[in-house]
């Protein structure tokens, strides 16, 4: 069985800290964050092809008390590639559809 990576860095940046705090913070972040904590551990969890999100304001909430940038909230490599692969395919679409437009118009 092939290794999916996390969507975010929450497993890691937890796993960072401290026991103490650690503890202090899986029972701290769900509060915050206003769910239960069942759905944030579902959060630290989730694989990259899953596509629900978190909502933004607890992404905000969480990098502020990590000290952290947005960006290096999320696993980027996966978000990356996964937005380039999306675009491409967009792209290859709307060229196809420019195309046949142009087609009929001449």
């Amino acid at each position: 069985m092939p290794h999916i990576p996390y969507k975010y860095n929450l497993h890691s940046l937890l796993r960072n800290l401290s026991q103490e705090d650690y503890e202090i913070a899986m029972e701290f972040l769900p509060e915050i964050c206003q769910v239960t904590k069942r759905t944030f551990i579902d959060w630290i969890y989730r694989k990259a092809f899953v596509s629900k999100d978190i909502p933004s304001e607890s992404v905000q909430k969480m990098c502020v008390f990590f000290e952290i940038e947005t960006r290096d909230f999320y696993n980027s490599p996966v978000c990356k590639d996964k937005l380039k692969n999306k675009f491409k395919k967009f792209k290859e679409k709307h060229l196809v559809s420019l195309s046949t437009v142009s087609q009929k118009t001449t």
